[in-house]
């Protein structure tokens, strides 16, 4: 009969010390970067209120992917910014999405159910309606404004942002 190898239970080495616990291995980052989030994103809940494209601007750092690009109608002239952080673990990500949460004190955030781990929106008189998300090591932030009136909004645009960001957040899996 063979002895069963030591298994987790045998901590100790043969001088008698105990063995140092492994490390325990990092998750890999459940999100990639990409060269163009502006080439990523699927604009379709936008565009079929907004179907005319302006120029989209990418920018791209080690961290951060953005997206600005211009979306018109005949009485709407409106500017999306999306932006993407991907930072070193979920624990980052959320602590960058509370800190988001509580520091501008504009309007009340509002909790979006069906996004990411969790997600809020809030309407800037200034700006328009912004959607922020983390999901994993990922947050995203979304803006929609018309740039003449921001306040001037589609009823159903956290519906139609909430849907642009799934579907970025879907495209940056790993």
């Amino acid at each position: 009969m063979s002895a069963a190898a030591p298994g987790p239970a045998a901590s100790a080495t043969t001088s008698g010390q105990k063995a140092p616990a492994a490390a325990p291995s990092q998750p890999a980052p459940a999100y990639r970067s990409v060269a163009d989030l502006c080439a990523t994103v699927d604009l379709t809940p936008l565009t079929e209120l907004y179907p005319r494209r302006g120029r989209a601007d990418h920018t791209r750092s080690s961290m951060t992917m953005s997206c600005k690009i211009t979306l018109q109608s005949d009485s709407v002239l409106g500017m999306l910014s999306l932006d993407v952080t991907l930072l070193r673990d979920a624990d980052t990500a959320k602590q960058m999405f509370e800190s988001a949460r509580t520091a501008r004190k504009v309007s009340l955030p509002v909790e979006v159910s069906d996004l990411g781990t969790a997600a809020y929106t809030r309407l800037d008189p200034n700006l328009g309606t912004e959607l922020v998300a983390y999901d994993g090591n990922l947050y995203i932030g979304a803006l929609w404004g018309d740039l003449r009136d921001p306040m001037k909004t589609a009823p159903d645009i956290v519906d139609r942002l909430t849907a642009l960001c799934r579907s970025t957040i879907a495209r940056l899996k790993n």
